[in-house]
Parts: structure tokens; C-alpha cells; sequence
């Protein structure tokens, strides 16, 4: 399998593996403008969320996901900005597709 050392991932891809990082099957909240949603899965560069609010595609979006995980006492979350790539219809509402920009650290929030 080839290497992409230009990725920001160190992993082998194959070739037809169009994805640049690992997807991670992960449920999280989600914290969108408006409403909320739940991650179905994420990589360093994106995210499938689904939610019952309806985007469109290029669509610029900034959301906080919620990582309980990391002290179910006190959740932190992060911050992601990026633009929509793909919405589709699911049955209890929508799964929107987000190439991720840029996001902050986690921090904690009480």
C-alpha cells in the first residue's frame, strides 16, 4: 500500500481509500446552531453527524462537540468550524458530511 507522507495522517491508504485520515466510530454529542445532533463517526479532518436540522451543501458551519469522555463530572468541548460536503436524508432526519477547517482544543465547561 502507498504512503501519503503529505497527509497530516501517518497511515497507508489504499488506493481506492479516498479518505486522508482514520474514521473513528464514535457517538458524541454534538452542539450545532440551533439544535443538536450526534457524531456517527470523525477523523482529524471531518465528521458524519446526524441531526433532524437541514443544511445545505457548502455551507459554512461552527460547532461544538461534547467530549464526556474525558471527565463525565465536567465535559469539555470543542470547538470545529468547516464548511458542509454532502446531506442526505436518514430516518429520523438528516446526516450531514463536514470537512473540517479548523477547531480548538478541548476545554472544560461547567
Amino acid at each position: 500500500m502507498p504512503y501519503h507522507p503529505a497527509s497530516g495522517c501517518r497511515t497507508r491508504i489504499r488506493r481506492s481509500e479516498r479518505r486522508r485520515c482514520p474514521r473513528y466510530q464514535v457517538g458524541l454529542l454534538v452542539l450545532l446552531p440551533g439544535g443538536i445532533g450526534r457524531t456517527i463517526n470523525f477523523s482529524e479532518t471531518g465528521v458524519l453527524l446526524e441531526t433532524d436540522q437541514m443544511f445545505r451543501t457548502m455551507e459554512p458551519i461552527e460547532f461544538d462537540l461534547v467530549l464526556e469522555e474525558l471527565d463525565p463530572e465536567r465535559p469539555y468541548w470543542m470547538r470545529c468550524q468547516g464548511s458542509i460536503v454532502r446531506v442526505e436524508q436518514a430516518t429520523s432526519g438528516w446526516r450531514v458530511a463536514v470537512d473540517i477547517d479548523r477547531y480548538t482544543l478541548p476545554s472544560p465547561r461547567d
